[in-house]
Parts: structure tokens; C-alpha cells; sequence
């Protein structure tokens, strides 16, 4: 009896420091933390999408990140100064909104702040020296995923973690089991209606032109992203955005306006990934995009609600990498519109007309037959 008690002792003093550990790792400030490979002179891009409710998973967001020690990638080597910097007062906190770039180097804090007015956040980081960078955050990054990876390198490519924990432990949380795809498919975006007109004999300086019902007070996002081969498919693009008369569905109707902004070279607004284009009239837009960026975003702003006639020099598509190009703040993609089905025109049968002539003579030789 006194061999078995002296064990059982033996064994709870042996327990008693690992508990000590799991329960400090459970008292950790952040959620996750993992380890990048990132090089000087590259920028990489950290994204935070709204999920499948319409909402971003949280509001804001803190993101401290620490630079290892040469030929290091444990998260353990750091996590002492990652706890100094996440009790440390708010004021030592540098605050950064979408389109912000974090200068990384030696260890440093930040407080996200997500875009309200979009379905998509991004934040550019540049490190100062290359190495190991651990970055602890108050979220799971998985939790702002929506099929692509929170973390790219300025061409697109996914930038994955040497080492990774997760601290989370209440409901509702991705555990991300399948990071290793991260939930992207080629035929997610199958099936947009791009309506892509050929011109026929016409000729115009634009290479695509389609109508969208926008609504006042909301804001919308035109993305440009690099494709496949890691390039966008020009640095720019010309736009040109007409509002229509109320009720108009008719692309045709605002060419002639759409011809004449893009006849003033004067007249054209520049707008580099980031801006906000306040949609009214007839307006011509030079888009920049990003070269430090995968992705490259705009946000729209209606004036009034009704239809908007879009000319643009090149084909919209050619700039999609999985999801839309027009998106709502919601992350609801933007259809091109047509016009309401109605029930004027020539009729689909006779019966909706008993009163004309063919309908009158087709039941008279019926009944003549029926009669014979």
C-alpha cells in the first residue's frame, strides 16, 4: 500500500508541470500564432474576407509580429515578447486600416480595423530583413477566409506557415482541417452570366460594356486580381460609367456619352487600388492597379439609385481569380442587368388573345370540322 501511494505521488508531482503548461497555454491574449518565411523587398498581402453570414467574423483585429532569430522558427523562442506586446497599453499600438502597409521589423503591434464598406480587407506587410517572422493574432486568420488564403505574396502565390498553434477553444471556430487547399476551386466562379459582347462591325475604344442596378447609400467593389501566371493582364484599365434614365436597361442609350469621355483624355479621374469612385453623370476613370498587391480594389459609391452603364477597355473577366469582379459591401455578387420580364409584344399563344383574328378563324374551322 505504502509502494502504490508512494508511485501515485510520484506520478502527480510528474503531472502537476504539464497541467501547469496547458493551462498557461490556454491564458495565452491571442487565438493563433504561426511562423512565415517572408524576404526583404517583397510585399505580402494579409486579407480578411466577410464569411458566409455577410459579416466579418470580428470588427478588428490585434496582430503582433515578432522577428525570430536567425535559422529559428519555433514559435516558443518569442512567445515573451509577443505577451509584452499584447499587454502593453494601447496607445503603443499602431493602428491600420484596409490598404495600410506594415513596415515589419523587430517586434511590433498593430490593431486592424476591417473595412465596413467592403466585403474585403487587405493590409500589406514589408519586412525589413529577411527571416522567420512569428505573428500572434487575436483571431483565427481561417475565420476571415473565404476560398483563398489570408496570406500572399504580391504575385498571388500562397505564403504558408513553418509552424503553427491554435489557442481557441470556444464554439463556432473553422478549425481549418483543410488548410492544405484552402477551399479553393477552379469552377467556383462557373456560371457568371459575363455577358462579353462581340461589337460586330462597330467600333469602339472600349472592349466590354454591360448595365448594373445600383442602390444609393451602398457601397460596392471593383477588384482586379492577378491570374494564373501571377501578372494582371494589363497595369490599367480604362472605365467609363454612365447613369441611365430611370427605368433604362439599354447600354446603347449611353454610348454616345461613353464616346465622349473617352475622347478627353483631361477629363479622366486617376484612382489607384484603395479609392473610392463617386458614381454620377457620366464619369471616366484611369485604374492603376497594384503591383505590391495580388489584389487590387475600388469601391463604388452611387449618387442615386438606377442603372449604370459600365464601358471598360478591357474584358472584366480577364481580371477574376475566383470570385467576382463586382461585388456588394456584403460580398453579394453584382450581376449585369436586364431589363423586367413584361407581357407586352406578340402573343405566346392564341389563347392569350381570343379577341384577334387568328384566334376567331382557328376555332371557326375547328368547329366546322367537329360539324362535318
Amino acid at each position: 500500500v505504502a509502494m502504490a501511494r508512494c508511485r501515485s505521488s510520484l506520478l502527480i508531482a510528474a503531472l502537476v508541470p504539464l497541467l501547469e503548461f496547458a493551462r498557461g497555454a490556454e491564458e495565452h491574449p491571442w487565438e493563433w500564432a504561426g511562423v512565415f518565411p517572408l524576404v526583404a523587398g517583397e510585399t505580402y498581402t494579409w486579407s480578411a474576407a466577410r464569411g458566409a453570414n455577410n459579416a466579418y467574423a470580428a470588427a478588428t483585429m490585434k496582430l503582433a509580429v515578432v522577428l525570430l532569430p536567425a535559422n529559428n522558427n519555433s514559435i516558443k523562442a518569442v512567445k515573451e515578447d509577443a505577451e509584452a506586446l499584447f499587454v502593453a497599453a494601447p496607445a503603443t499600438w499602431s493602428n491600420a486600416t484596409s490598404g495600410a502597409t506594415l513596415a515589419l521589423s523587430g517586434a511590433k503591434a498593430y490593431s486592424l480595423t476591417f473595412d465596413q464598406g467592403s466585403w474585403l480587407s487587405i493590409f500589406k506587410l514589408q519586412p525589413a530583413a529577411s527571416g522567420n517572422y512569428s505573428f500572434f493574432t487575436e483571431h483565427l486568420p481561417s475565420e476571415f477566409e473565404k476560398g483563398f488564403h489570408f496570406m500572399k505574396d504580391e504575385h498571388g502565390k500562397d505564403v504558408e506557415v513553418l509552424e503553427e498553434e491554435s489557442h481557441a477553444n470556444h464554439s463556432g471556430h473553422d478549425d481549418h482541417a483543410d488548410h492544405d487547399d484552402h477551399g479553393h476551386s477552379e469552377d467556383a466562379h462557373a456560371g457568371h452570366d459575363h455577358q462579353e459582347p462581340k461589337h460586330g462591325d462597330e467600333e469602339h475604344a472600349w472592349e466590354w460594356a454591360g448595365i448594373f442596378a445600383l442602390d444609393a447609400g451602398e457601397t460596392y467593389t471593383w477588384s482586379a486580381a492577378r491570374g494564373a501566371t501571377g501578372a494582371y493582364a494589363a497595369a490599367g484599365m480604362k472605365l467609363v460609367v454612365v447613369a441611365l434614365p430611370a427605368g433604362s436597361y439599354d447600354v446603347h442609350a449611353a454610348e454616345e456619352e461613353a464616346e465622349k469621355g473617352w475622347a478627353a483624355p483631361t477629363t479622366w479621374n486617376n484612382a489607384t487600388s484603395g479609392a473610392t469612385l463617386a458614381l454620377s453623370g457620366a464619369k471616366a476613370y484611369s485604374l492603376t492597379f497594384d503591383q505590391e498587391s495580388w489584389v487590387s480594389l475600388f469601391k463604388l459609391q452611387p449618387a442615386v439609385s438606377g442603372s449604370y452603364a459600365f464601358f471598360t477597355e478591357h474584358l472584366p473577366s480577364e481580371f477574376e481569380n475566383g470570385f467576382h469582379y463586382l461585388k456588394d459591401e456584403h460580398g453579394h455578387d453584382v450581376e449585369v442587368a436586364r431589363a423586367p420580364a413584361t407581357t407586352t409584344g406578340a402573343p405566346t399563344s392564341l389563347a392569350q388573345r381570343a379577341d384577334s383574328p387568328i384566334y376567331l378563324a382557328a376555332m371557326l374551322a375547328l368547329l366546322v370540322g367537329n360539324i362535318r
